[in-house]
């Protein structure tokens, strides 16, 4: 059996960016997974952002979040204070730590960026988003 074209393209991409991006990460001493930058992307950006509400926006199982945030934790890149409205949650956000990294991952993720689109100009790339959001939303 023979493997779709686009399949095999889709998966090339997918690597060939995560590689790159481990590399960059690793290169400026930032040894973290992809799945932990996206929640520490999350907590910065999410008001009042609670573990069940990261897992809801991202579509994963609330024990896998928790996971990746007690390591973030652990990292002591993310703080938990009590949640004043509901005192079975915790509320999370980043701490200084926590900032300087997604700051610094920040510019490492533009920098890929910029390497993967070199030579392909504007409207190309928006043919891209737009074409991969088809694609995605045909999933769903």
């Amino acid at each position: 059996m023979t493997t779709s074209p686009l399949i095999a393209s889709m998966f090339r991409l997918v690597h060939s960016f995560k590689a790159c991006l481990s590399a960059e990460l690793e290169a400026e001493g930032l040894s973290i997974a992809p799945t932990h930058m996206k929640v520490l992307k999350i907590i910065s950006a999410m008001d009042e952002c609670t573990a069940q509400r990261i897992a809801q926006s991202i579509h994963r199982d609330k024990a896998q979040v928790n996971r990746v945030v007690q390591e973030l934790v652990a990292k002591e890149m993310v703080e938990r204070k009590q949640n004043p409205t509901d005192k079975r949650s915790q509320l999370l956000h980043l701490s200084e730590k926590g900032n300087v990294a997604l700051t610094s991952m920040n510019a490492i993720e533009h920098r890929v960026l910029c390497r993967m689109t070199h030579g392909i100009n504007v409207e190309s790339q928006q043919t891209f988003i737009t074409l991969a959001e088809k694609l995605r939303s045909n999933l769903q």
